[in-house]
């Protein structure tokens, strides 16, 4: 199999399963891009990934990065459309059930995703925290801001982003 259409299978089933967004199935995409096809090496995979986080717009553009990095503009092309026809066409298939017993299956479906999405995302995170090498302040100051969402779910994230800035000017100096 050629090296686009490695990646267009990869990230379309990658696609299917992203529940939750990108982050999602970022240690699977990692396994495929850095392990399997070792199309790069992790450092590369982490910094792509990296980028694309900081960039304005969804985190989706990895995408772009990741298949510009295999294939040029027409492998960046080719894993933004896999990675969306999979979630498309599940989309177009449960639409169009009918079926009253089906639609209250699809109600069962939908609630067993929940838990999925969140061990996704966990698993994403976890992933991505593996990447830098924290030491004990970093791991205080984002165990505190986590714990702050927790007990104030409703505060803007902006503020937690500029509370843990400024801890980290204080204490990383």
């Amino acid at each position: 199999m050629t090296p686009l259409a490695e990646l267009a299978k990869d990230t379309f089933l990658a696609g299917l399963v992203a529940v939750n967004g990108l982050s999602a199935v970022l240690p699977e995409l990692q396994r495929d891009a850095v392990h399997k096809h070792q199309w790069m090496d992790a450092d590369s995979f982490t910094q792509h990934y990296a980028i694309s986080t900081a960039a304005p717009g969804p985190n989706s553009i990895f995408l772009a990065f990741l298949g510009f990095h295999v294939g040029g503009v027409v492998g960046a092309l080719v894993s933004i459309l896999a990675f969306s026809m999979g979630p498309i066409l599940m989309l177009c298939l449960l639409g169009a059930i009918k079926h009253p017993k089906a639609v209250a299956h699809l109600r069962l479906i939908r609630k067993g995703l929940v838990p999925t999405a969140v061990g996704f995302t966990l698993a994403g995170g976890f992933f991505a925290s593996k990447a830098f090498q924290a030491i004990p302040i970093q791991v205080t100051i984002t165990a505190a801001a986590l714990g702050f969402l927790i007990w104030r779910p409703k505060t803007n994230p902006l503020f937690i982003v500029a509370a843990c800035a400024a801890a980290g000017l204080i204490f990383l100096r």
